[in-house]
Parts: structure tokens; C-alpha cells; sequence
């Protein structure tokens, strides 16, 4: 199921404030009580947070790690509780330029703040105290999202039991932005995605 969490006055690292911040996330299984079951799931750059399932049958594709989360899978959510998460800044329900703004009813556009990888996973940190997180067992990292779970560990070193990001294989992805302002389809952007193939996985015990 899609799902928003909004706070107010969230503060950037620039200094800057967002009068109201909303992040897009998917949540799969039960927190348990202490919420000290979670695991976290970052997505790439121009991926959303639809990481498994189907919002309806007939969809052709499931989400993008459908084959890792779910009863009974690697990420077994008769255990755990998955929280997949978008990202600040991205096109897929969470604030952005194109969002309104709160203060003038129109769209940020260009003057959207600049934001920081800092900026991000201090989102994604408040999300889950929102949601009555308390201790991920693990976060888990496809392709450039694996830049922000060792950037949360760094500030949080205690908060995590294990990180594990992935990046499968170097590929194109087209992204297609939209017009800030006046909503129109441009046309789409060609990004070269990592160089070279690489798989990595740490761990850190508290």
C-alpha cells in the first residue's frame, strides 16, 4: 500500500526550512511492539518505493526487489517489517519542486532549496521515529541508494544491527522529468549509472 508520513518545519542542512515535509513509503509486515523489527529499503535515483507486490493483479511487474520481500524471503516479512522508502526530492509522492508550497499555494519550481544526502536520510530518520521505529535490523540498498544507508550509519552507529547495499549491474536509466511550473512532459534524460558492476555488503554490531 502507498503511504505518506508529513512533518512541518524541517530544517535543511542549508539552513533553510521546510514549511511541511511528506516522504512516500511502503510498509510490508507488523512492527512489533518496541519497534526494533524494522528493516529499511532505499531505492536508486530514479526508482520509487514500490520495492514488492502488486497494487492490483492485473499490473505486469511487481515491485523491484518483489523476489527478496515477503513471507518466507530473504527479507521474510512474517519477521520483519519493511519499510520501503522514497526519497526527498523524488517525482514519486514525496516534496519536490513540483510540489506546492505551502506558503505561496504554487509549485517550488526553481526555487526549490537545494538539498543534501544529509538532508535526505535525516528525513528518512525522522520518518521512522514517526512510525514508532526504535532499531533497524538491517538497511538495505539497491544501486545509488547504497550512498545513503553508510551515510545514516556514520551519524547513527548504534541505531542499525547490520547495512547491506547492493549495486547489481551498470545500466542506463531514462528518467522523465516534468516542466516545474506548468506540469508538461519533457523529454527524457539519459543518466550512465555506475561504471563497473559491484556487489557490496558490510555489517556493524553495536
Amino acid at each position: 500500500m502507498k503511504e505518506t508520513w508529513t512533518t512541518r518545519d524541517f530544517r535543511l542542512q542549508s539552513g533553510h526550512v521546510l514549511p511541511e515535509l511528506t516522504l512516500a513509503y511502503e510498509g510490508y509486515g507488523q512492527l512489533a511492539p518496541g519497534g526494533r523489527n524494522a528493516v529499511l529499503v532505499t531505492h536508486g535515483f530514479t526508482s520509487s518505493q514500490h520495492a514488492a507486490g502488486k497494487y492490483d493483479p492485473s499490473d505486469e511487474a511487481a515491485g523491484w526487489w518483489d523476489g527478496l520481500i515477503g513471507p518466507g524471503k530473504a527479507i521474510d516479512t512474517n519477521r520483519y517489517f519493511v519499510v520501503a522508502s522514497n526519497m526527498l526530492g523524488s517525482s514519486y509522492g514525496s516534496t519536490a519542486p513540483a510540489s506546492l508550497n505551502p506558503k505561496t499555494g504554487r509549485r517550488y519550481g526553481p526555487d526549490f532549496p537545494a538539498i543534501t544526502l544529509r538532508d535526505i536520510v535525516t528525513a528518512q530518520k525522522a520518518m521512522l521515529d514517526g512510525l514508532g521505529v526504535t532499531h533497524l535490523v538491517a538497511v538495505a540498498a539497491r544501486r545509488s541508494g547504497a550512498t545513503r544507508p553508510s551515510s545514516g550509519r556514520s551519524r547513527s552507529p548504534t541505531r542499525c544491527t547490520a547495512w547491506s547495499p547492493w549495486s547489481p549491474r551498470p545500466a542506463a536509466a531514462a528518467a522523465r522529468r516534468r516542466s516545474t511550473h506548468c506540469g508538461r512532459a519533457c523529454p527524457p534524460i539519459r543518466r550512465g549509472m555506475a561504471a563497473g558492476t559491484t556487489i557490496t555488503a558490510g555489517s556493524s554490531r553495536p
